[in-house]
């Protein structure tokens, strides 16, 4: 429509594998959705929430959609377990879980994301992003621009060099190689 910017929305949603299983929850996801783990479970309301929102309101901030999102997910979790209360949480796994209830976050289902909104007509970028996703814009020249922080970046670099090094030593011509 003249007037009206053409805009196309993306994203990256990546569930996060819980270290320690509640098993109440992980029954109750596998009744609703039989093919999610938790972490895909939690992909997947983030996804959906995100495309609700943005149906009703294409041009809502990003930021606002990931923030509703996540409350959207702590509803559900809390609607299967009956609460979304650490101590509580702790006391349904039935065993210690440490010293420190924030540590409850590591049984709960989670993801990572970043959501980005192009403009067409004014090249304009906004994007939202928590977790460990990257948002990098690629240009025709060459250049490469990160959006986003990475978080995991210490990590990969080990990782990185140590598949380098691999390559190195044992004389295979390509990257992908080493890593498959």
């Amino acid at each position: 429509s003249p007037g009206v910017p053409e805009t196309v929305v993306f994203g990256v949603i990546d569930g996060a594998g819980v270290r320690r299983s509640l098993p109440v929850l992980s029954e109750k996801i596998r009744e609703r959705f039989p093919k999610l783990t938790p972490a895909a479970f939690a992909s997947h309301i983030l996804k959906t929430s995100a495309e609700e929102q943005l149906r009703k309101d294409p041009g809502h901030p990003l930021w606002n959609i990931l923030i509703k999102a996540n409350d959207v997910l702590r509803d559900e979790i809390t609607r299967i377990i009956g609460t979304f209360d650490a101590e509580k949480i702790v006391k349904i796994l039935g065993e210690p879980f440490s010293d420190d209830p924030r540590n409850v976050r590591l049984i709960l289902p989670t993801c990572v994301a970043t959501l980005a909104r192009l403009d067409l007509d004014t090249s304009r970028l906004e994007f939202a992003h928590v977790g460990d996703t990257s948002l990098f814009e690629l240009f025709d020249d060459g250049d490469i621009i990160r959006h986003t922080r990475d978080q995991m970046g210490p990590f990969d670099f080990q990782a990185l060099e140590s598949v380098l090094t691999l390559q190195h030593r044992r004389q295979i011509e390509h990257f992908s190689d080493v890593v498959s």
